[in-house]
């Protein structure tokens, strides 16, 4: 290229840089949500009658002692209040990052006096000054916007935080709600099954003194009240830990919570409509938090490239001064000043380079919680199954063991069996009644855990 040819490029490439800026340029990419591998259906099919998940999902399992509890911890709750505040942080924030888009101005102003002495006279003079200064960083490049626009997502993602806690929080109330409920069944079978084995064991030492009965007979009774007498403070402990914890969640001290429901079975049990994968993008606000995360990294990027251009400053002041015996005077000055950096030892490439690498991490980040989600929902869908059948099974060998106890006690009697078989029939009972009650405490927790991983009927556009 010639040198005529380079000079009548140059003046064309300023013009361009200029309109650029007066366009308000940026170098924010564009933004497009990363691609997930979806499916197109649930492994694990709902059933025919389901609901569809609402925000108050708690509702469906038409307890008031728990909906109560629920009110309290989402307008008590710490962790809720602690996310509050960080919502305000980042709103405080984004007015901090949009303050470089306004003019600032400043005034400042001085007063000063002097007396002299002279052939016993005193005289004084004073004079004042007032200085208003006015400055603007013309937003040539975009830097400052899209510092504004990382602001203002990261108040998005602050946002959807706390709609993802609040989530979790629900969960955990409800969760541990249906534990406690669990385990004052479950001492109550304890409790029950313990006044059998200790009529057994009278029953026992009626028989030894009849001499119908051994002392090892006796001994293994003993053994196997001591044994049901031992069970019940880990289940009063379990469930005094339940209270503390539905306490903390409320907001409450500890000690002042009770659960008043004493069986599973007065509850009712929802059956939950799960949707399509497709949906589940716009339903969970931890994946709406991760997006808005990303897109705020997106927009820092822009903030690193427009970093290597220069930066232009207007500022304009005005001064009013003024002395007591000679009047005030005015001067007025309007400035530009531009920067460009030169050299800055790979700092801006680094901080560049930097921005990529953490939407590189946010772009995996999304990914991977996308796919939780989907894990999350598929597990809680096969859990809802897995766990009624169990449970059906459950109830059948529950049922079956009752009877088998009540004819080993009729036939021990009656000298018609050995002890063995009674002692053997009463361990059988409390463990199936036992397990049957942890069986439906399992379907509670499974319904609880598909609300929660469908989002607890958050929305994204609400």
């Amino acid at each position: 290229m010639s040198r005529s040819a380079s000079r009548r490029r140059t003046p064309t490439a300023v013009l361009l840089a200029v309109a650029c800026g007066l366009a308000g340029c940026s170098f924010v990419p564009t933004f497009e949500s990363p691609s997930v591998p979806t499916q197109p259906a649930w492994a694990t099919s709902s059933d025919a009658g389901a609901i569809p998940v609402s925000a108050d999902w708690w509702n469906h399992f038409a307890s008031t002692e728990l909906d109560k509890l629920m009110a309290e911890a989402l307008a008590a709750n710490q962790d809720i209040a602690a996310a509050i505040a960080r919502i305000d942080q980042a709103r405080a924030n984004t007015r901090i990052a949009g303050a470089p888009l306004l003019p600032s101005v400043e005034g400042t102003g001085s007063l000063s006096g002097t007396r002299t002495r002279q052939n016993s006279r005193t005289r004084g003079s004073s004079s004042g000054q007032a200085v208003l200064t006015a400055s603007y960083e013309l937003d040539l490049w975009g830097k400052n916007a899209a510092a504004l626009q990382s602001a203002k997502e990261a108040l998005n993602a602050s946002a959807f935080d706390k709609e993802a806690l609040d989530l979790v929080v629900q969960s955990e109330v409800a969760s541990t709600y249906f534990d406690a409920v669990a385990l004052k069944e479950r001492l109550a079978i304890a409790r029950e099954n313990l006044n059998a084995a200790r009529q057994v064991l009278k029953l026992v030492q009626v028989q030894m003194a009849q001499g119908a009965a051994t002392a090892l007979d006796l001994a293994q009774q003993r053994t196997a009240v001591a044994t049901f007498e031992a069970q019940i403070p880990v289940l009063e402990q379990q469930l005094e830990a339940d209270r503390t914890s539905l306490a903390i969640l409320a907001g409450r001290a500890p000690g002042d919570t009770t659960v008043e429901t004493a069986k599973l079975d007065t509850l009712t049990l929802p059956s939950i409509a799960a949707g399509q994968p497709s949906d589940l993008l716009e339903r969970r606000p931890d994946i709406a938090e991760a997006e808005a995360n990303l897109k705020a990294a997106n927009a820092n990027i822009g903030v690193a490239r427009a970093a290597f251009y220069p930066s232009i400053t207007l500022s304009a002041s005005a001064a009013l001064a003024g002395l007591a015996t000679s009047g005030t005077s005015t001067a007025a000055s309007l400035a530009a000043g531009l920067v460009q950096p030169v050299f800055e030892g790979g700092q801006l490439e680094g901080q560049l380079d930097l921005t990529k690498a953490q939407k590189r991490e946010l772009v995996a980040t999304y990914r991977q919680t996308v796919l939780t989600s989907f894990k999350e929902v598929e597990d809680a869908l096969s859990t809802v199954k897995t766990s009624a059948s169990q449970a059906r099974s459950l109830q059948t060998a529950a049922d079956q063991a009752r009877e088998a106890f009540r004819l080993a006690q009729l036939s021990y009697s009656a000298g018609a069996t050995d002890f063995l078989t009674v002692l053997d029939a009463q361990r059988t009972l409390l463990s199936n009644e036992d397990s049957l009650v942890q069986a439906e405490l399992d379907r509670y927790t499974a319904a609880t855990n598909l609300f929660k991983a469908l989002g607890g009927g958050w929305s994204k556009g609400a």
